[in-house]
């Protein structure tokens, strides 16, 4: 999978500019960077992924506006210059739901009002960041220090202060996983500003660690050049057809446990659920990892190695609540090739939606929806293989397990 690192850039828009022409093109910019990100959206062979608290750096540095005040703008300039109405029409869908987006997707879990304070952490609900251990707020302030890119200034004209300290700590961050898991050519920050429309460029990175030196690299594009990086897009009828030829194909370096089967794949799902192309992709990328820990000797010693690695590789993944392995829990045990039951604790997570509220003590929670698909899974570092146990519906939570004798219930 590809991983798209959005930066805060890529919404910025400047303060209202009383000259038509360069209100025009700010306003023009904003529309264009969302037209292209919405396209990365929909894509179901890359990953989108949000640096944390995009929305409290824009609202600081005074780049925030509301759908409202977008669309006031955007009246008043064409009350200047009609002429300008094919390029920065107010009939635009694109804004439209503006507002949720901003408060609801490049947030937390939990729905951000306008009203919040200002200190809220916000970290993105969708990609990788959401997943890695330890990240549960921005990389630490270190990386700026330790981190030495030569191009700073190219990618952030005339852009706050701000928005490049937090790039820099996450190219740092990156720039460091893609040196441990050679992930490279994986990741890809995309910038807007300046640098919207620009092709992508692949960066050297300096990092020094008190003193010991290592060299990694990153690659940075313009969210309007983000469509020329897309792999092309496989289609298949349905969830069944997708993983019947994953298994086919990848079955050399992937161990398909016994419960992968037709039967635990379509229940409680809807036949497109995952979609089928992305669940092919993210079995395609675990196939490839496998071929590269052979190829540069990658050792993954526990699991927050594995799931780091997982997530470098835009494959969202984390570990289950400490309850689940702390109470063996039935519903997360499978059997494997051998024929063997094994207890699974790591998980990556495709698709994700519910049908309630995501906190599952709440009296109001219900089973994850027919839409979400987890594929769980474990790595044999002797083997350099990954050991796959379940691909289909996500496994009940302790409200609605069987096992009413387990403590957790």
């Amino acid at each position: 999978m590809q991983n798209f690192i959005i930066d805060t850039s890529v919404f910025a828009l400047s303060g209202k500019s009383e000259d038509t022409n360069i209100e025009k093109n700010n306003l023009c910019m904003l529309k264009n960077n969302i037209a292209y990100l919405r396209k990365l959206q929909y894509n179901n062979s890359v990953t989108v992924s949000y640096m944390n608290k995009i929305l409290l750096r824009l609202r600081d540095n005074n780049y925030f506006f509301k759908r409202t005040e977008i669309n006031s703008r955007i009246k008043e300039l064409l009350n200047k210059n009609p002429d300008y109405q094919s390029e920065i029409g107010l009939d635009s869908a694109l804004f439209s739901n503006w507002d949720e987006f901003l408060f609801k997707v490049i947030t937390p879990k939990r729905i951000i009002s306008e009203n919040d304070k200002p200190d809220v952490i916000r970290k993105g609900t969708i990609g990788i960041f959401n997943n890695i251990p330890d990240r549960e707020d921005d990389p630490s302030d270190d990386y700026i220090n330790k981190t030495a890119l030569v191009e700073t200034d190219e990618f952030y004209k005339e852009l706050p202060s701000e928005f490049l300290k937090a790039f820099m700590k996450y190219c740092g961050y990156i720039a460091e996983l893609n040196y441990k898991y050679y992930s490279f050519d994986n990741n890809y920050f995309v910038l807007g500003g300046s640098y919207g429309n620009q092709e992508k460029k692949n960066i050297t990175v300096t990092l020094n660690e008190n003193g010991t030196v290592i060299q990694s690299r990153i690659n940075v594009v313009g969210i309007q050049n983000t469509d020329t990086l897309y792999p092309k897009e496989l289609k298949f009828k349905d969830l069944i057809n997708a993983c019947e030829e994953a298994i086919k194909k990848f079955s050399e370096k992937l161990d398909f446990g016994n419960d992968i089967n037709n039967i635990n794949i379509k229940n409680n799902l809807i036949p497109r659920a995952g979609p089928p192309e992305k669940i092919y992709s993210y079995l395609e990328t675990l196939y490839n990892v496998c071929g590269l820990a052979v190829k540069e000797n990658i050792n993954i010693q526990n699991e927050k190695e594995l799931v780091e690695l997982l997530n470098s590789y835009g494959l969202l993944c984390s570990t289950d609540e400490e309850k689940y392995a702390k109470n063996k829990c039935i519903c997360r045990h499978f059997f494997i090739k051998s024929g063997k039951k094994k207890f699974f604790n790591i998980h990556l997570k495709p698709a994700t939606y519910s049908n309630n509220t995501p906190n599952e003590d709440d009296s109001n929670y219900t089973l994850a929806s027919k839409g979400t698909v987890r594929i769980y899974l474990d790595w044999d570092n002797s083997e350099k293989k990954f050991v796959l146990g379940w691909i289909g519906h996500h496994p009940p939570f302790c409200t609605h397990c069987v096992n009413t004798t387990c403590q957790g219930y």
